[in-house]
């Protein structure tokens, strides 16, 4: 319910007010960090949406730790991370190693403690949103989160992960993915299914970067992977455009 919900986002922002540069900074000393403390680290890089999650990678992010720990704090987890994430998030916790259990990350850096209790704490947001995530894979014995139902779908429902949902469906609407600064305009996660099917000039922009626009109408419930996939698919860097749609569609840079 709501009050559940505001109890863990208070909990996932404490867990990040507890984060110091040091943290970071000791993590990012670690020259052949153990396995439970990479799956750790590329867990977190993971919810927050970064494409790179190499430990070379991370020890690049947690240099600039005042920008990263700002990043963790803006992040609105209940809104961005998808529920694929979810998953991925909710299989780390359970994994074989056990690499979020009290001690054994730390075991090989005591300051990793910090993104563990980071990481719990998100899983436990997202299930308010998404339910309980069962793997058939684990014994659930990291499922600390109670059973919940956001009541939207039957498939959100506790442990009822099975695959894509069929067209047509209440679910076509695309889950949100994490788009860090990217800005669509308009906005499709937030239309129906039928207005999903005839949005006119999609446009995707970064600030102070630039924007792509996909000209005319496009079919969002028939194309839908653009958006489920959008991180991957539109990439704009200063200097950089990269567009592979489904459709080909190629716009110039700038557009």
């Amino acid at each position: 319910g709501g009050s559940a919900a505001v109890v863990a986002r208070s909990a996932v922002a404490a867990a990040v007010e507890a984060i110091s540069p040091q943290d970071l900074h000791q993590i990012r000393s670690v020259v052949r960090p153990q396995p439970a403390l990479r799956e750790v680290v590329e867990t977190t890089l993971m919810l927050l949406g970064y494409r790179d999650t190499t430990w070379a990678a991370a020890q690049a992010y947690f240099d600039r730790a005042e920008a990263f720990i700002e990043k963790m704090r803006v992040l609105d987890a209940a809104k961005i991370v998808s529920r694929l994430q979810y998953q991925k998030l909710c299989r780390s916790l359970a994994s074989p190693q056990s690499s979020f259990e009290d001690g054994v990350a730390e075991a090989s850096c005591p300051a990793v403690a910090v993104l563990v209790r980071w990481c719990r704490a998100v899983r436990e947001l997202l299930a308010v949103r998404y339910g309980d995530f069962a793997d058939p894979r684990s014994n659930g014995s990291n499922g600390q989160a109670s059973r919940r139902s956001t009541g939207r779908s039957p498939r959100v429902a506790a442990g009822s992960f099975s695959g894509p949902p069929e067209e047509g469906s209440r679910e076509d609407a695309p889950q949100r993915p994490n788009l860090g600064d990217l800005q669509i305009s308009p906005d499709p996660y937030a239309l129906c299914p039928a207005e999903l099917r005839c949005v006119a000039d999609l446009t995707i922009r970064r600030p102070n970067v630039g924007e792509v626009t996909f000209p005319g109408e496009i079919d969002l419930v028939r194309e839908r992977r653009v958006l489920e996939d959008l991180p991957s698919i539109v990439r704009l860097e200063p200097g950089e455009v990269l567009i592979y749609p489904d459709s080909g569609t190629k716009p110039r840079e700038g557009e």
